[in-house]
């Protein structure tokens, strides 16, 4: 029997948007619910916790191996239900009725977590068939914007400390570790950029398996209750003066980070 409104989703093929907070993973966001088959729910820090993904393999071993026979389970049974269990947290909320998604059958959510270290259970391992999609921001913007709403950005990262330098090491972290063979990366740059926004969204169409659908036509135009001017400024030249500049460039991995996807 399926889990309790599973029956139309796509269950284990997620789109994973894999993004830093600041760098506009909520765009990313409403022009994948812009299209009619697909639903993208925002990140949560209560997941994590209970979902089992980011669980050790080692004790959950120990414990399948001390399963009863008539509840005996593999390690791929367990996957399984992790998957089934992500899919019911994200989808079983009013939003996708209240978005119209009576159609949609692929789903996904935000992921603004680290990467894990290598004893943990990465989602890639819990979902191979998953979608990932990078939304990368000039490491420099994302700092001077977290600064400047760094409230709301430490609630979705689990970070609370107001420091650039402590920023710009998530920031790397978060954005050196992308595999450009298994994910899509699009910076923010070109999809606030009307010249290269339909190419981007062609790209983000193929990548995650889906047909450019007419409801995406209005937003090669014109995005929707974004200032995309505001997203396309270079705001750190004004909000960042030369020691934040200079301290940033001394966090390991920065400048590289930022030579690496074209910001130097």
């Amino acid at each position: 029997m399926s889990s309790p409104g599973l029956e139309r989703w796509d269950v284990d093929r997620p789109i994973v948007v894999d993004v830093a907070p600041r760098s506009g993973s909520n765009l990313l966001r409403v022009v994948l619910n812009a299209h009619p088959e697909c639903y993208i729910a925002s990140g949560s820090a209560l997941v994590g916790l209970i979902a089992g993904a980011e669980q050790a393999w080692a004790p959950l071993r120990d414990l399948l191996a001390q399963e009863q026979p008539e509840t005996a389970r593999r390690e791929e049974d367990l996957l399984a239900a992790v998957r089934a269990f992500h899919c019911a947290f994200w989808t079983t909320t009013p939003e996708p009725a209240a978005l119209g998604k009576s159609r949609a059958s692929r789903w996904g959510f935000l992921d603004y977590t680290p990467p894990p270290p290598p004893s943990r259970v990465s989602l890639r391992q819990v979902f191979p068939r998953a979608r990932f999609v990078a939304l990368v921001r000039d490491g420099r913007d994302v700092v001077a914007s977290w600064l400047a709403n760094w409230q709301l950005a430490a609630f979705r990262s689990g970070l609370s400390q107001r420091s650039p330098t402590e920023v710009a090491r998530f920031w790397v972290q978060k954005t050196a570790a992308l595999d450009e063979s298994t994910t899509l990366v699009l910076k923010l740059e070109q999809l606030a950029d009307s010249s290269t926004r339909r190419a981007s969204l062609e790209r983000l169409a193929a990548w995650c398996e889906l047909p450019f659908p007419p409801t995406w036509e209005p937003l090669v135009t014109a995005l929707p209750w974004i200032n995309s001017e505001k997203q396309l400024r270079a705001r750190w030249r004004s909000d960042l003066d030369s020691r934040a500049l200079a301290a940033l460039e001394r966090v390991h991995g920065f400048v590289a980070t930022l030579e690496r996807f074209g910001y130097r």
